[in-house]
């Protein structure tokens, strides 16, 4: 699985779990995650700014790619990169 695809799965997954109960903190998102995932399970700190996210309303299609970064485009191309 290319990473870009790994993280929105497990993006989705977040989504699983908030839409399952919208109370669910960063701390036991990030645990129930790591149950699933193992070491590749975001921590707490992804989780926070996604519940954030979902939150506001922000999980519908196209919603559960990264926000664009300043800066300097990365010149690695993750097109053939697989985990």
């Amino acid at each position: 699985m290319v990473k870009s695809d790994f993280n929105i799965h497990v993006r989705n997954a977040a989504l699983f779990l908030f839409k399952r109960d919208n109370s669910i903190s960063a701390r036991d998102m990030a645990q129930e995650l790591s149950k699933a995932y193992g070491e590749d399970a975001p921590t707490k700190t992804p989780c926070a700014i996604w519940l954030k996210r979902f939150r506001s309303g922000e999980w519908g299609i196209g919603k559960l790619d990264d926000e664009p970064r300043s800066g300097r485009p990365s010149e690695f191309d993750d097109g053939n990169f697989e985990l």
